[in-house]
């Protein structure tokens, strides 16, 4: 662990603190948004001993709520129940129109349903980067305190990327817990974006592509189907990819004494990264398996059945008994960049050897970013266990 500890302790980690950002800040342009997360930015150093050195002091930073108005409560409890009931209220919508139209014999308005019904399904969704700007987005950072974490050699890789640098290939930048919703991952691109001065090209599961409502939301924001071909295509065009490595199949997965991550023998990302000459960047989300309490058969059944569909079946609860999650401080951690083992140069056909050795060594970046970053969130005596 020496030498990714003193990878992880020689460059200077930046804290993006959101948890009190004004919404009114998403309308601001572009450079004034960058600026401002400039001024926000403070930079600190991880001693050997658990502490601080920098402009960071308070080692218990990541565990602090920020207090939010009753209006921002009420409105942001609204919008997530809001949110997860968009995954399936369209088609009982529908159904019940359907039902009723047929019924009662008032063919032009089923016809016209039907129409309607199919046009959100299947019509192209236009590109619409703005409505991740919009205050109702960023009321969410209050909610979750959220806190980012970049590592200063990250953004000088990206650096690299935009002065044209060969050698600096794309990214695949993945985090984990999936849980039940992967809230952390999902806020960091509108605040990477403006840090790192490139946007992050989000990954979603193919499933999304048919509910509608969500297949307008997750592609306004140039969201790209998960599979390996949409990757590698986004790659070949400069883009740095974000994804969540555990995937549906996390959302299954209990942490409770230890935080227990599916990645064991999940080495497709590895792989992924030595046939296109990709570098990995690993990411945690502190907090994120709290939001929310799941209901699993002891059977495999409801498992058995997502992996199938390839979609979630599972039942959940959040804060009072709710669609919505518990209130609780977030804290989203990139770690640095884990090299590509072949120098950027891809490998056709990879051996299972050389698959297996970058898998270690990414699972071990990752232990490694978390062991770091732990005590800070009040996990000292959590460890991370790969399953």
């Amino acid at each position: 662990f020496s030498e990714l500890d003193r990878i992880m302790a020689k460059a200077t980690w930046n804290l993006v603190d959101t948890s009190k950002l004004d919404p009114a800040h998403a309308a601001l342009p572009t450079r004034q948004r960058r600026e401002l997360y400039e001024k926000m930015t403070k930079r600190f150093r991880i001693n050997n001993d658990g502490t601080l050195e920098g402009d960071v002091s308070d080692t218990k930073f990541a565990t602090r709520s920020c207090p939010i108005s009753s209006w921002y409560h009420v409105a942001t409890f609204l919008f997530f129940n809001t949110f997860v009931l968009s995954y399936f209220i369209p088609f009982v919508f529908f159904a019940l129109l359907t039902w009723y139209f047929y019924n009662y014999g008032s063919w032009i308005s089923l016809s016209i349903t039907i129409i309607i019904f199919l046009y959100i399904e299947f019509h192209p969704v236009s590109l619409w980067r703005e409505c991740i700007q919009l205050p109702a987005y960023y009321i969410q950072y209050n909610y979750f305190s959220y806190r980012f974490v970049y590592h200063s050699s990250t953004k000088d890789y990206i650096a690299r990327q935009l002065m044209g640098d060969k050698s600096a290939s794309s990214l695949i930048i993945f985090g984990v817990p999936h849980a039940i919703f992967p809230y952390a991952m999902q806020l960091m691109p509108p605040i990477a974006k403006d840090i790192l001065n490139k946007p992050i090209v989000s990954c979603m599961a193919d499933v999304l592509y048919y509910l509608p409502v969500i297949r307008q939301l997750f592609q306004w924001t140039g969201c790209i189907s998960a599979s390996k071909k949409s990757i590698i295509n986004a790659m070949s065009k400069g883009y740095n990819v974000g994804l969540v490595a555990d995937g549906i199949a996390g959302m299954f997965v209990k942490s409770e004494k230890n935080e227990s991550i599916l990645l064991k023998k999940r080495k497709g990302i590895a792989k992924l990264s030595l046939q296109q000459g990709t570098s990995v960047v690993p990411t945690y989300g502190f907090g994120s398996t709290a939001l929310f309490t799941s209901y699993v058969d002891d059977y495999g059944i409801m498992q058995a059945l997502s992996r199938r569909l390839k979609m979630s079946l599972i039942a959940f609860a959040g804060k009072y008994w709710t669609l919505a999650p518990e209130r609780m401080p977030l804290y989203y951690v990139m770690g640095p960049v884990c090299e590509n083992p072949n120098h950027g140069t891809p490998i056709k056909n990879p051996t299972q050897k050389q698959i297996d050795e970058y898998h270690e060594k990414i699972l071990l970046s990752l232990k490694t970013l978390f062991d770091a970053h732990k005590g800070f969130y009040g996990w000292q005596d959590k460890e991370i266990d790969f399953i």
